[in-house]
């Protein structure tokens, strides 16, 4: 009998594709845009944005805006969405998932359905003999990751508490390229890096309900009218991280102003 309780599970930041099966989609559909040399880390781009010719980004200063049309790119971090000052932009939940499993799961440690629970737990191996599981939860934070938000959403109205300046990004895979290299070339080594929509439902699961998505990626419904695309660099090494500037003209030029 596994006793009732709560832990937290730890988080794998290692490249989910390891070193091999580069031109082969992950288990979310993922396809590396390009191979892992030395120094370099996987680029991975979420099948929907293929054939998605424009993304967005609002901002609040004209001169901000200027200035990333150049190439000069701010990006923030989990951490800092997590703790704004401003309510309606701030979510504690950003990169969290909960799980639960409310009914009694028993059977042989080889059972499926008993593997499956003991893996959304973040448990050991059960290695043999009868297991009993109830009334356990497990909580798993991703690390402080680099981060930008972006939408598909041009509609400057709907998207005012951003900023009243929009940016239309053409091209956003070779964006999301462009932005990578420069964030392995200006900032410590990177793992992984993917550009993916966010989905809307709860962070929150419990017994056989699949995982809610991609951590980083999944955020409450009261939020799905921002549209958001998000491009998210995992840092190789453990450690505080903090925002920052890059600098990619080449993204910069895919880039220009057409509201504010």
């Amino acid at each position: 009998m596994v006793k009732a309780g709560r832990g937290r599970q730890p988080y794998r930041r290692a490249s989910p594709l390891g070193h091999s099966g580069l031109q082969t989609p992950d288990k979310d559909g993922f396809i590396t845009l390009g191979p892992p040399p030395p120094g370099r880390f996987h680029l991975l781009r979420d099948p929907s944005l293929l054939n998605v010719p424009k993304l967005y980004r609002f901002l609040d200063e004209r001169g901000h805006a200027e200035a990333f049309c150049r190439g000069e790119i701010w990006t923030t971090t989990l951490h800092i969405c997590r703790h704004r000052e401003d309510v309606a932009r701030a979510d504690r939940g950003e990169g969290k998932h909960t799980y639960k499993n409310l009914s009694v799961v028993a059977g042989s440690a080889s059972d499926p359905k008993v593997q499956a629970v003991v893996r959304k737990l973040g448990l050991p191996p059960i290695g043999g003999g009868r297991v009993s599981l109830y009334a356990n939860l497990a909580e798993r934070t991703m690390p402080d990751t680099h981060l930008l938000c972006l939408s598909y959403r041009s509609d400057a109205e709907a998207m005012s508490k951003f900023g009243k300046y929009c940016i239309e990004i053409s091209q956003p895979v070779e964006f999301f390229r462009h932005l990578s290299y420069a964030t392995q070339r200006q900032r410590a080594r990177m793992s992984w890096a993917r550009i993916a929509p966010v989905v809307y439902r709860p962070r929150e699961y419990c017994d056989d309900e699949p995982e809610p998505g991609m951590m980083g990626f999944v955020k409450p419904e009261s939020y799905k009218s921002e549209e958001e695309v998000r491009l998210l660099w995992m840092p190789f090494d453990e450690g505080p991280i903090g925002p920052g500037l890059l600098k990619s003209p080449e993204a910069g030029a895919l880039c220009r102003i057409i509201a504010g």
